[in-house]
């Protein structure tokens, strides 16, 4: 039989090494770890290296592994992180099985187990802290998944598919949560991630931060979302995996392994079929036969098809201590097994012969332990028990009078105190105008205006003429000479008097440019009389359509400035109400204004308007210590019986009744609401837990009707560790209503 060296106990002081990979689909980190004084612990680590592609394994991998330095280079046992995905409830899946097979046989490696990278960081996380509360979102390469941890302990996990949006994927995992959970969920949040770098994570952080987790409904108050850093993924897997390996070795080590999953390199746990090493490798060579020196060895099972070794180390009996001597004596003559001093062999003497009286005041001692003991339990223990009650909620509508004149509050006619006050508000805004209309220029032009009579005929300025529908006015006086008639070879020709005058159109627009010799009409008289024709063609006639302010856009914008600062008011005064314990304003809504500034008036060319506004806003404001007394004038009707009102004040959502709002006494349309808790015989309850275990006392709070959850805890704090009952005392037993 071989005989393996005890590498634990026959040299306590050496180091124990081993290798550890954490592996994703993306990355890949290589960690040198160690077993030495019955204490895990990580030695060093490499980068978080990065992976493109499938290709890139094997190489990405041996670089890690090359950062780990010389202490690293002989060693070929290794124990695997992998991610959650990578593994069913039989063992790694098949899809990994030939990735894992050749980076196995390429890098010498000889797989000693692995765990999943997440299980063992939750792990680790809640035995550093036994009372940890928490949901821990870890970002896998395709999935996220959330882990429900309370008071140290695992409750459930809930994975998705990873998507662009991490908001809402945690939004999907919470609602799964809360289907099947009907405790309020942890407002702590940690982020965890072996893939993404410092920068992503904190942008995931940021974008988790940024969400309204109590608006949406699933915390109770705004959640704490912290990073946790990378080491803790090489903690979680060195620490949880490496505890059970050393157990699976007869070794012990100083952390608590009573939870710890870890899944050794055996073909079983592995979900990999058990074959001959001949079988997988070929024909069997001189060197892989078995020699009677492996008659200790198990079968060989096979993993990633290397034979992985199923010995395990000599046990080592847990904390064992071999003094110097005792080891000297098993190997050397009697004579030198030392001597006790002459002073220990009289005690021990002593002893012999005293050995009843010994025994009895030993027991005598004992027995007064336990006596002061008891005392301690019955004098100075005591117990806390926090109730959760089942309330009824009450509620009625009503109409509440606020009237400033009240020299007092009457709440037999629902009528409070009540103050006006005012506030100016301001706030300005701008909005594009809709006016429009025209602008341009107006056609000019020579023309000739002929006189067919026998008078001289004068057109004053401003006289009219048109053409095509488009009127035109003289610019000036023009004076025309009669028509003559002379006698040219035995025939009459006439002539008619003819003036040149400069004429202006009296729209704008190109429609007036008309073109030469066109001929216009004067006025009313007819064109046998008198006619006017254009010399060159009018020219300069324009138009074009411009954004002008109207009345309208003044009123909109007047009338949205006020809406705005009325919201502005009813929002300051809401907020007041909540900030301010005595007193609750409520808007009026009843605006004046104190100032206008419009950027420009009606008419103005301009594609914007602009105004500043100040307004004073008015509110009406009561004493909340009114609003306590008058519930119970309206809602004592309504307690049931058994009941009785929380001692918080009620509740009040109201809403001015617009009707009343321009008068002195202001209307308010209300809804008074609060709850009724059950009236509980405290000592009488006192005395039913008096002297019961805490499973007792915890039945018999839960299986009264009025009762919804109860917390007890034992004071001092060891009494729920080993006395685990309630004083026998009804006084040292106080409640405290949550």
């Amino acid at each position: 039989m071989m005989d393996l060296p005890n590498l634990f106990s026959s040299t306590p002081n050496k180091d124990k090494l081993f290798l550890g990979l954490i592996m994703t689909e993306q990355t890949v980190q290589a960690i040198l770890w160690k077993i030495a004084n019955s204490k895990i612990s990580a030695v060093k680590s490499s980068e978080i290296i990065h992976i493109s592609n499938a290709d890139e394994v094997i190489v990405k991998t041996d670089t890690a592994l090359q950062e780990l330095g010389e202490l690293s280079e002989n060693l070929s046992d290794v124990l695997l992180g992998l991610e959650s995905s990578w593994v069913n409830p039989k063992g790694v899946i098949d899809a990994k099985k030939p990735l894992l097979k050749k980076l196995s046989e390429e890098l010498a490696l000889k797989p000693i187990g692995f765990v999943v990278t997440t299980e063992a960081i939750t792990q680790f996380l809640s035995k550093e802290d036994p009372k940890l509360n928490s949901m821990l979102l870890f970002f896998a390469t395709n999935k996220i998944s959330v882990t429900l941890v309370e008071h140290g302990v695992l409750q459930k996990t809930e994975s998705v598919g990873r998507s662009d949006d991490t908001v809402g994927d945690l939004t999907e995992a919470l609602a799964r949560f809360k289907s099947g959970h009907k405790k309020q969920l942890p407002t702590n949040i940690k982020l965890i991630s072996v893939n993404l770098n410092t920068e992503e994570i904190f942008e995931q952080q940021q974008s988790l931060i940024a969400t309204d987790w109590v608006k949406e409904g699933y915390f109770i108050s705004t959640p704490n979302i912290e990073i946790l850093d990378n080491d803790l993924a090489i903690n979680g897997v060195v620490n949880q995996g490496g505890i059970a390996i050393a157990k699976s070795h007869g070794l012990n080590v100083s952390i608590d392994n009573s939870n710890d999953k870890v899944v050794e390199s055996d073909s079983k746990d592995f979900a990999f079929k058990e074959v001959k090493v001949e079988e997988e490798i070929g024909k069997e060579t001189e060197e892989t036969k078995p020699t009677q020196e492996d008659d200790n060895l198990t079968a060989v099972p096979k993993s990633f098809g290397i034979p992985i070794s199923s010995k395990k180390l000599p046990n080592i009996e847990k904390h064992q201590e071999v003094p110097m001597e005792t080891a000297i004596s098993n190997n050397k003559p009697e004579q030198n097994t030392k001597i006790l001093p002459k002073k220990q062999n009289k005690l021990a003497n002593w002893f012999h012969d005293h050995k009843k009286f010994a025994l009895i005041g030993f027991l005598l001692g004992v027995f007064t332990l336990i006596m002061i003991f008891i005392g301690f339990i019955t004098f100075s223990g005591s117990a806390l028990v926090t109730l959760q009650l089942n309330p009824k909620s009450i509620n009625k509508d009503i109409v509440i009078t606020l009237d400033p004149k009240l020299d007092k509050s009457n709440f037999e006619e629902m009528a409070l105190k009540s103050e006006i006050v005012s506030r100016n508000f301001f706030f300005n805004q701008t909005n594009e105008t809709t006016g429009v209309t025209l602008v341009g220029e107006k056609a000019k032009g020579k023309i000739q205006i002929s006189n067919k009579t026998d008078g001289v005929k004068t057109f004053p300025a401003g006289t009219s003429l048109q053409a095509n529908g488009v009127r035109f006015t003289l610019d000036d006086d023009v004076t025309i000479a009669s028509s003559s008639v002379e006698i040219k070879q035995a025939e009459e020709v006439k002539t008619y008097g003819s003036s040149e005058a400069n004429i202006t159109a009296v729209k704008i627009g190109a429609e007036a440019n008309l073109d030469s010799d066109t001929s216009l009409v004067i006025g009313e008289f007819a064109s046998s009389s008198y006619e006017a024709r254009v010399m060159e063609t009018l020219a300069g006639g324009s138009s074009r359509e411009i954004r002008v302010v109207s009345e309208e856009d003044l009123n909109q914008l007047l009338s949205e400035v006020k809406k705005k600062i009325l919201e502005i008011a009813n929002q300051e005064y809401k907020d007041d109400s909540k900030n301010d314990e005595k007193i609750t304003f409520i808007s009026t809504n009843n605006i004046t204004v104190t100032d206008e500034n419009f950027s420009g008036k009606e008419g103005d060319e301009a594609k914007t308007i602009s105004l500043e506004l100040s307004a004073d806003v008015e509110a009406i404001s009561f004493q909340n210590g009114d609003i306590k007394p008058l519930a119970e004038r309206v809602l004592s009707d309504l307690i049931p019986e058994g009941f009785e009102m929380v001692e918080k004040e009620p509740q009040i959502l109201s809403d001015v009744n617009e009707e009343s709002a321009t008068s002195s006494a202001i209307l308010v349309d209300a809804n008074i609401s609060t709850q009724a808790i059950p009236i509980i015989d405290y000592d009488l309850l006192k005395q039913e837990l008096s002297n019961k275990s805490l499973v007792e006392a915890q039945s018999i709070l839960t299986n009264k009707s009025d009762i919804k959850s109860a917390v007890i805890e034992l004071s001092p704090k060891i009494l729920e560790s080993i006395w685990k009952k309630l004083p026998s005392k009804a006084d040292k037993i106080e409640f405290k209503i949550n």
